[in-house]
This record gives structure tokens, sequence and C-alpha cells, in this order.
């Protein structure tokens, strides 16, 4: 009855107004999450003057806060006036000027999201991100009407969109929305033409590549490498340098995740190759930093530096600030790497700092993850335990399976150092669970690391010894868990090899010492030096 009511109330307004005011309202109704005077001037030709009288008749909301004044029709009459524009003839139309306008914004705002004024434009994007999902949604059901209209909206919205998402942590959603974005696009590319499909094959491995990097992301490291393997092939096959160059430094990151350090490289040097003989500065960057990061877990001091500074320098002339996060971060870590943890943390800070300007969940992770690294390491263990917990809360509200097992190793760490052994156990154990879960090498032998140190402290050197033997069998290990492991050997000796022994026995073994822990913390034992 109340909706019928009001249906009644809206169908008598309606009649009042003169056939302009209700064309421009129905126009109107293609807004989500209101418009600026400037938006509704490009998508349906309406005047200041025409909207002021529609605020005066009570049909739209004026608001007057930052970044601009924004116009709004309540829902419910949205809903009424979307229903009414289904019926004009100028409908499609209609869609399609907000569609262009929404992929002409995005196009304009993504030279400002990787260097300018990054965190205005990215505020703008996260203003305007109804309008953006309504006009991806009506693009991608336009495919099959309009498929080179569509396709171009897709093109000129991608770049901007990605960096959004990436940016301010929307994983999942940005995910969801390149899925749909590529299948439009390999729909477009498996019913061309052979001369178009070769057009739009470089779209298609473009968003394949943003896809498979938001689906890492998000903690799918199989689907992602797939994705990210078959933009590789695109875009070999389309010879789009620029394109293969950002594939390969995400192919190239995702070996790094997994540990596979060696690989890594390989990839990223291709990548950097292709991007400079391309002049591509911005990608050239991004393989800068990324290949400082493998430099740094190879313990590679000096290749580290070199690569997180020339990135730097880079970034820094882009104005890309959130890519120096990165190499500042990294460069904080080779001080650290060196022992010079005084010189780090100012870089740990100020890569802080840009990370909540830009509010980056996943870089605010990072910073204060080593920032917790760093007190940790100067034996501040109520600093470390706060910004681990920190970074644990992070990590999980991004849904990052691999990094919430890590930050649970080291706040283990910090229990242990507190002789809390029953807690170290918990987090141990919570670690472990996480890395066989995400299937992350480096994740698994980090919690192995922790758990290898508590049941050292604790006394039993059985499990301890099958640890490391674990352990010292990976194929590639970190600096740090080196010198996790040279401690557990200085503390119990080296350890036996059992070659019946298999890495699921291990941590089956550990699962089953940490219960034993939890249940019945032990007295202390001597701390490892």
């Amino acid at each position: 009855p109340r909706q019928r009511s009001l249906r009644a109330v809206f169908d008598y307004s309606w009649t009042l107004l003169a056939p302009d005011e209700q064309a421009l309202l129905a126009r109107l109704s293609v807004f989500r999450g209101g418009f600026t005077t400037r938006a509704a001037q490009a998508v349906t030709g309406a005047t200041l003057p025409q909207l002021a009288a529609l605020v005066d008749k009570s049909l739209l909301a004026r608001h007057n806060d930052p970044p601009s004044a924004r116009f709004e029709i309540p829902e419910v009459l949205r809903q009424y006036a979307a229903e009414k524009l289904a019926q004009r003839p100028d409908a499609a139309a209609t869609h399609a000027a907000h569609a262009d306008y929404y992929a002409d914004r995005l196009e304009a705002l993504a030279a400002d999201i990787r260097g300018g004024d990054q965190p205005d434009a990215l505020d703008r994007v996260a203003f305007e991100i109804e309008n953006m999902r309504a006009a991806y949604r009506w693009t991608g059901a336009e495919i099959e009407r309009a498929p080179a209209q569509a396709l171009a909206r897709i093109a000129r919205s991608m770049a901007g969109l990605f960096d959004f998402y990436d940016i301010r942590g929307w994983y999942a959603e940005g995910r969801a929305v390149f899925a749909a974005a590529a299948e439009t696009a390999a729909e477009a590319v498996a019913e061309a033409a052979a001369d178009d499909a070769g057009t739009q094959t470089p779209l298609l491995a473009a968003l394949r590549a943003r896809q498979g990097w938001l689906t890492f992301l998000t903690g799918d490291v199989e689907e992602a490498a797939a994705l990210l393997t078959a933009a590789r092939t695109l875009a070999e096959a389309a010879d789009d340098p620029h394109t293969l160059a950002f594939t390969l430094n995400y192919l190239g990151a995702l070996r790094r995740h997994a540990g596979d350090l060696a690989a890594a490289t390989d990839l990223l040097t291709r990548g950097l190759a292709l991007a400079k003989a391309s002049g591509d500065r911005y990608t050239v960057s991004l393989i800068l930093n990324t290949l400082g990061q493998v430099a740094s877990l190879q313990g590679d001091a000096a290749a580290a530096t070199a690569y997180c500074r020339r990135a730097l320098g880079i970034k820094r002339q882009l104005g890309d600030r959130r890519g120096m996060i990165y190499s500042l971060t990294y460069l904080g870590r080779v001080a650290e790497m060196d022992g010079r943890v005084d010189e780090a943390r100012p870089l740990y800070a100020e890569s802080l700092q840009i990370a909540e300007e830009l509010d980056d969940p996943r870089g605010i992770a990072l910073s204060q993850h080593n920032l917790a690294n760093a007190a940790l390491t100067q034996g501040q263990l109520a600093g470390a335990r706060r910004l681990f917990s920190r970074t644990l809360d992070l990590y999980r509200a991004m849904g990052s399976r691999a990094d919430m097992s890590v930050a649970l190793s080291r706040l283990a760490e910090v229990a242990l150092a507190q002789r809390d052994y029953g807690e170290a156990a918990e987090f141990v154990g919570d670690a472990l669970t996480l890395a066989e879960a995400a299937g992350v090498q480096p994740a698994r032998i980090t919690a192995l690391l922790a758990a290898g140190a508590l049941l050292a402290q604790t006394g039993d050197m059985a499990t301890t010894h099958a640890v490391m033997a674990a352990v010292a069998t990976a194929p590639q290990l970190t600096v740090r868990q080196r010198l996790r492991l040279e401690q557990l050997r200085d503390r119990v000796g080296e350890a036996p090899v059992d070659p019946a022994a298999s890495p699921q026995a291990t941590v089956d073994l550990v699962f089953a010492a940490l219960e034993q822990l939890r249940r019945t913390p032990p007295a202390p034992a001597r701390a490892l030096p």
C-alpha cells in the first residue's frame, strides 16, 4: 500500500512538470550517487537555472561539500524517473553520453593518479565511483549493439580505474570489474574478423594483466598466474611492448612473492628492456622497484640500493608518490639488512606518511610492518607488538592471507621474546594455517622458522631439527630467513637429514607440537642468542 501511494504521488507530481522538465529529470536518472553541474551539462544538456528549478520543486537536492557542489535525485524518485527514461527514444543516447563522460573523466584523471596531484585525483574517482560503476555496467551490456564504442570506453577507463582499485585496496571489486571487462573484450575478439581481432587483442591483454594482479591481491595465486600468463601470450602475439613490459613486471612480482627469485629476475630484466625501448618511464620505475625488492631479498645490498634509487629518482620526476613508498621501503630494508636500523626508520616513516596521504592500505601496512621489524630488532617489544597488530588488521581487511601469515609469525617472535609461549604457539599455528591455505612458500617458511625458534626455546629439539631440515631444502631463502636458520643452527646444532621426511609430514609434526604447547606451555628455557 505504501509503495502504491508513493507511486501515486510521483505520478501526480510528474503531471505538474513541463515537458522539458520531465525530459530533463528522466535523463538525470542515469546518474548514481549524485552529479556535478559540469556532468549534468555534458550528459543531459542541463543548464544551471534548469537544475535550480528542480531543486526549488524538491526534485533535486543540492550539496555543497567538497571537492565540488553536487546535485542528487532521491533514490526512490530516481528509480521512478529511470522508468520514464526507459520509455523515451533518447534513452540509449543518454546512457551512452553518461558512459562516455565518465570514461573521459577516468582517462583525464589517470595521469594525475600516476603523478601530479595523486590524493585529489584518487578522491575524485572515489567521489564518482557509483557513476563509474554504472557506466561500466552499461558499457558491458552494450557490447553486442555497439562493440567499437564499448571497447573504446573500456580502453579509456582502464588505466585510471586499475590504479584506483590497486592504490585504495578495493581489490575484490576491481577484480570483478576487470574480469567482466576482459570477458567483454574476449567476446569481441572471438566474434571479430581477423583484422579487427588483431586491433582488439592488445586491449584484452591489458585487461587480463590487470585482472591477474587484482586476483593475486585477493589471494588467488594460481588463477592470478594463469591470467598473467595469458596476458603475456596475448601481448606477445599482438607485438605490444608496452603491455608486455607491464605484464612481465607483475609476473615477476608474482614469482618474487612465491620465492622464485631467479625466475622473477629473468622476467623483470626482460620487461625493463622493453619498457626502456618504448620510452615508458612509468613502467621502467615499476620494474626497477620490483628488481630492488628481489635484490634485497637475495641479500644483494648494492644492487637493491641502485635499483631503488633509480626508481625513486624517476618517481620524484613523475610525481608518483605512491611509487615512492616502495622505493623508500626497500632502501630502508637494505639499510636495516646492513645493521643501520636508525637510518632505516626515517625511510619507513616517510613511506608511511605518503601511504596515509593517499589512503593506500597496502602501503600503510607495508610501512607499519617495516617499522615493527625495526622496533623488534631494537628490542622495543611493546611498539613492535602494537605495529604488527595494526598491520595484521589491515591485511585481514584486504584478505591477504600470505601477508597475514607473515604478520602473525612476527607477532609470534614478539611473544617468544616476551616468554609468552602459549601465545606464541597460537600465533605460529595461525600463521602456518594461513600460509598453507594461501599456498605461498615464503610465508610457509617464515612460519616454520618462527615455529622452530619457539620449539627450540621450549626444548622440543626433535621437531626443531625437522623444521630446520625442511627449511634447508627450500630452493631459495630470503636474507631474514637465512639469518633465522643460522640462529637455529647456533642454538641446536646442525639438523640430521631424514631422506624419507616429506614437507607435509614436517608441517603435521609442527602442528602437533604447537597444539601441545597451547595446552601446556612449559617453563622458559634459555633464550636464543
